[in-house]
């Protein structure tokens, strides 16, 4: 999905991660739950904002974002429309809200600085 030439998200991640980039991958069981779109059926912009909305363009581990008390801009946020994620933990658990749900961080793929990965319960999904 990355790869199909226009949508140049890959590129956008690529060009990001210098200054630092961490990614949001959802894990298989969150592309069966209810009320995820059919990503086939998205747009070209549709599908480049999905994915933009699971990116930001920082270095953020988990500990991180823990500590995090306000809204995180997500690589989606531009002029024309604000897509943030709030943050919110319990013990160790550390959530992202969305304003149309929340999901789990699961756990960390990989944390090389300046590059994080961490898998997430449930796709996010912009209001």
């Amino acid at each position: 999905m990355l790869t199909r030439p226009e949508l140049g998200v890959l590129k956008m991640f690529e060009a990001a991660e210098d200054k630092g980039l961490t990614l949001f991958a959802p894990n298989d069981e969150a592309f069966k739950a209810k009320g995820v779109p059919d990503l086939n059926k998205l747009s070209s912009a549709e599908l480049v904002t999905l994915l933009q909305y699971h990116a930001l363009p920082s270095y953020s581990p988990k500990a991180s974002l823990k500590g995090t008390h306000h809204p995180i801009a997500t690589m989606a946020t531009s002029g024309a429309g604000k897509f943030d994620l709030t943050v919110g933990s319990h013990g160790d658990d550390v959530s992202l809200e969305t304003g149309m749900g929340s999901s789990r961080i699961a756990e960390t793929v990989l944390d090389d600085t300046p590059v994080c990965i961490l898998t997430v319960d449930s796709i996010l999904l912009p209001s």
